[in-house]
């Protein structure tokens, strides 16, 4: 009998705690609107978040705004320098910061491989940043000769389509079709009009080809299949790997694939 209530009072007393703790919990992840301008660090925010940085949110009566103090708001960090380990993760992976982040985060790796302070770690990271762009001329040749290409192709086109001079030389070597009568050829238009004869087939062809290349890429994405682009980022970080063992890999990776090429 004894041992019956002794269980009895086990369990009514095991359901009162898990109550309580429910209870405790919720109160502590309820949202509570925060009395601040948009964007505020949160628009919604559990109290439990503002008494992990000491804070204790005072909370009006009708129950729904929380005081931002000035003493509370004189902690928000103001630089990257400042942000905690946490936040500055999140940064790495998303986010316009995104270099910046992983570059706070490839100092604090130095700091605590070196044992230096943050201003002694400036010099190795600008070391390192120097070797991520090594060699950034030859890597870079293939996106040079693109450029320089679709730059002179783009700005020719008016002049070999509507410039009556350029036209005629480009006729006469390239095209010998007959010349069009010199009243239909006084004004800019017409020279146009008389020229598309030839340029419409080359400018209609190579758009097509770039339409299918851009096709061809985008299925190749889908089939994991990594672009130029990717495959010289990969081989930059990991030629910065080696450079620098003493790092963490997936740090010194990170701040090497989200560095400008350039």
């Amino acid at each position: 009998m004894l041992r019956n209530c002794l269980k009895v009072a086990t369990v009514a007393r095991t359901a009162t705690i898990a109550a309580t703790c429910r209870s405790s919990l919720a109160d502590l992840t309820r949202p509570q609107r925060l009395n601040l301008p948009t964007p505020a660090w949160a628009q919604y925010a559990p109290a439990a978040s503002w008494r992990e940085f000491g804070y204790t949110p005072r909370v009006y009566a009708d129950g729904d705004r929380v005081e931002c103090t000035t003493e509370y708001a004189k902690t928000m960090p103001k630089t990257l320098r400042e942000y905690p380990n946490d936040v500055l993760i999140m940064l790495t992976v998303q986010g316009e910061q995104q270099h910046d982040a992983c570059r706070e985060r490839m100092i604090r790796d130095i700091m605590t491989s070196d044992g230096v302070s943050w201003e002694a770690a400036q010099p190795r990271l600008q070391e390192m940043a120097l070797a991520n762009k090594k060699g950034r001329l030859l890597l870079t040749l293939p996106y040079s000769i693109a450029i320089s290409a679709a730059l002179t192709a783009a700005f020719s086109s008016f002049f070999l389509v509507f410039d009556l001079d350029t036209a005629l030389i480009f006729n006469e070597k390239y095209v010998t079709t007959d010349v069009a009568d010199p009243e239909d050829l006084e004004t800019c238009l017409e020279v146009g009009a008389w020229t598309w004869n030839w340029m419409e087939p080359p400018l209609g062809q190579i758009s097509f080809f770039l339409l299918c290349l851009q096709y061809s890429r985008n299925q190749l994405q889908n089939l994991g299949v990594k672009p130029y682009t990717a495959w010289l980022l990969k081989k930059r970080a990991a030629r910065l790997v080696k450079l620098y063992p003493q790092y963490s890999d997936q740090i010194v990776v990170h701040f090497s694939e989200t560095d400008s090429i350039w």
